[in-house]
Protein backbone atom coordinates (compact mmCIF):
# COMPACT_ATOMS: atom_id res chain seq x y z
CA UNK A 1 0.00 0.00 0.00
CA UNK A 2 2.76 2.52 -0.13
CA UNK A 3 4.32 2.42 3.17
CA UNK A 4 8.20 1.31 3.03
CA UNK A 5 10.30 0.71 5.69
CA UNK A 6 13.88 1.23 6.43
CA UNK A 7 16.91 0.08 8.67
CA UNK A 8 19.15 2.70 9.44
CA UNK A 9 18.47 4.47 6.18
CA UNK A 10 21.35 7.24 5.44
CA UNK A 11 19.63 10.74 4.87
CA UNK A 12 23.00 12.51 2.83
CA UNK A 13 23.79 15.77 4.11
CA UNK A 14 23.60 19.16 1.72
CA UNK A 15 26.89 21.11 0.92
CA UNK A 16 25.39 23.92 2.52
CA UNK A 17 26.02 27.60 1.97
CA UNK A 18 29.05 29.70 1.94
CA UNK A 19 27.45 32.86 2.31
CA UNK A 20 23.98 34.70 3.08
CA UNK A 21 23.67 35.86 -0.81
CA UNK A 22 24.31 32.07 -2.06
CA UNK A 23 20.81 30.97 -3.83
CA UNK A 24 19.10 28.09 -1.71
CA UNK A 25 18.25 25.12 -4.17
CA UNK A 26 19.78 21.43 -4.61
CA UNK A 27 17.45 19.92 -1.38
CA UNK A 28 15.71 16.54 -2.51
CA UNK A 29 12.86 14.60 -0.95
CA UNK A 30 14.49 12.99 2.65
CA UNK A 31 17.86 14.75 2.83
CA UNK A 32 18.76 16.22 5.96
CA UNK A 33 19.72 20.24 5.29
CA UNK A 34 22.96 19.71 7.51
CA UNK A 35 25.18 16.37 8.73
CA UNK A 36 24.37 12.86 7.58
CA UNK A 37 22.15 11.53 9.36
CA UNK A 38 21.54 7.90 10.32
CA UNK A 39 18.34 6.91 12.33
CA UNK A 40 16.98 2.96 13.25
CA UNK A 41 14.26 3.06 11.58
CA UNK A 42 12.10 4.78 9.17
CA UNK A 43 8.73 4.70 8.01
CA UNK A 44 8.12 6.16 4.58
CA UNK A 45 3.92 6.84 3.30
CA UNK A 46 2.85 9.11 1.13
CA UNK A 47 5.83 11.55 1.04
CA UNK A 48 6.33 11.64 4.78
CA UNK A 49 8.70 10.29 7.49
CA UNK A 50 8.39 8.53 10.77
CA UNK A 51 11.32 8.06 12.44
CA UNK A 52 11.51 5.64 15.52
CA UNK A 53 15.02 5.06 17.13
CA UNK A 54 15.80 2.29 19.47
CA UNK A 55 17.79 3.34 22.83
CA UNK A 56 18.71 -0.23 24.48
CA UNK A 57 22.29 0.63 25.37
CA UNK A 58 24.71 0.11 28.21
CA UNK A 59 27.24 2.02 30.11
CA UNK A 60 29.78 1.23 32.63
CA UNK A 61 28.06 2.18 35.62
CA UNK A 62 24.54 0.48 34.38
CA UNK A 63 22.24 -0.11 31.41
CA UNK A 64 20.11 3.12 30.05
CA UNK A 65 18.71 5.46 32.61
CA UNK A 66 18.95 2.75 35.72
CA UNK A 67 18.20 4.05 39.02
CA UNK A 68 19.49 3.48 42.17
CA UNK A 69 16.52 0.59 42.02
CA UNK A 70 18.17 -0.93 38.88
CA UNK A 71 14.66 -0.25 37.05
CA UNK A 72 14.58 2.24 33.95
CA UNK A 73 12.07 4.19 34.59
CA UNK A 74 12.51 7.10 31.84
CA UNK A 75 13.85 8.53 28.97
CA UNK A 76 16.79 10.85 28.70
CA UNK A 77 16.54 14.34 27.94
CA UNK A 78 19.28 14.07 25.24
CA UNK A 79 17.29 11.15 23.53
CA UNK A 80 14.55 14.09 23.35
CA UNK A 81 16.70 16.36 21.91
CA UNK A 82 18.23 14.13 19.30
CA UNK A 83 14.58 13.44 18.30
CA UNK A 84 14.36 17.28 17.68
CA UNK A 85 17.47 16.75 15.32
CA UNK A 86 15.74 14.22 13.30
CA UNK A 87 12.53 15.98 12.86
CA UNK A 88 13.82 19.23 11.96
CA UNK A 89 16.48 18.48 9.72
CA UNK A 90 15.26 15.34 7.76
CA UNK A 91 12.79 16.81 5.07
CA UNK A 92 9.89 15.40 5.07
CA UNK A 93 9.84 13.79 8.69
CA UNK A 94 6.59 14.27 10.94
CA UNK A 95 7.78 12.50 13.86
CA UNK A 96 10.65 10.91 15.82
CA UNK A 97 10.53 9.02 18.78
CA UNK A 98 12.85 6.50 21.00
CA UNK A 99 11.99 3.02 21.52
CA UNK A 100 13.22 2.41 25.24
CA UNK A 101 13.27 -0.09 27.81
CA UNK A 102 11.96 2.43 30.14
CA UNK A 103 8.28 2.90 31.79
CA UNK A 104 7.13 6.26 31.28
CA UNK A 105 6.12 7.16 27.53
CA UNK A 106 6.25 11.04 26.29
CA UNK A 107 4.78 12.61 23.55
CA UNK A 108 5.16 16.19 22.67
CA UNK A 109 2.69 16.97 19.64
CA UNK A 110 4.22 20.23 18.10
CA UNK A 111 2.58 23.05 17.13
CA UNK A 112 -1.25 23.15 15.33
CA UNK A 113 -1.66 19.28 14.66
CA UNK A 114 -4.01 16.98 15.49
CA UNK A 115 -2.19 14.04 16.28
CA UNK A 116 0.68 12.96 18.43
CA UNK A 117 3.21 11.31 16.07
CA UNK A 118 3.10 14.86 14.91
CA UNK A 119 6.18 15.71 16.90
CA UNK A 120 8.43 13.85 19.24
CA UNK A 121 8.86 11.84 22.33
CA UNK A 122 9.34 8.41 23.95
CA UNK A 123 8.04 5.19 23.74
CA UNK A 124 8.71 2.77 26.77
CA UNK A 125 8.84 -0.64 25.13
CA UNK A 126 10.40 -2.54 27.79
CA UNK A 127 11.17 -6.32 26.50
CA UNK A 128 10.02 -9.59 29.10
CA UNK A 129 12.19 -12.39 29.98
CA UNK A 130 11.49 -14.24 26.83
CA UNK A 131 12.43 -10.74 24.44
CA UNK A 132 8.63 -10.25 23.95
CA UNK A 133 7.17 -6.40 24.32
CA UNK A 134 5.92 -6.17 27.41
CA UNK A 135 3.01 -3.91 29.13
CA UNK A 136 1.23 -1.41 26.38
CA UNK A 137 4.08 -0.23 24.73
CA UNK A 138 3.50 -2.47 21.64
CA UNK A 139 0.19 -1.08 21.75
CA UNK A 140 0.99 2.18 21.38
CA UNK A 141 3.99 1.89 18.80
CA UNK A 142 1.14 0.42 16.65
CA UNK A 143 -1.68 2.98 17.52
CA UNK A 144 1.04 5.70 16.78
CA UNK A 145 1.97 3.92 13.56
CA UNK A 146 -1.45 3.41 12.19
CA UNK A 147 -2.10 7.23 12.94
CA UNK A 148 1.07 7.48 10.83
CA UNK A 149 -0.82 5.38 8.16
CA UNK A 150 -4.61 6.61 8.30
CA UNK A 151 -3.82 10.50 8.16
Amino acid sequence: NGLSFSFNRSYSSSNGLASLNMPISGYEWGDSYSHTLYPDFSLHYQGRILILDAKYKGEREGFYGVTGSGMIESWTQEDIIKMHAYRDAIAHTVGAFILYPGKNPIFYPTFNVKRCYQGVGAIALRPDHDGNPEGTGYQTLRTLIGEFIAS
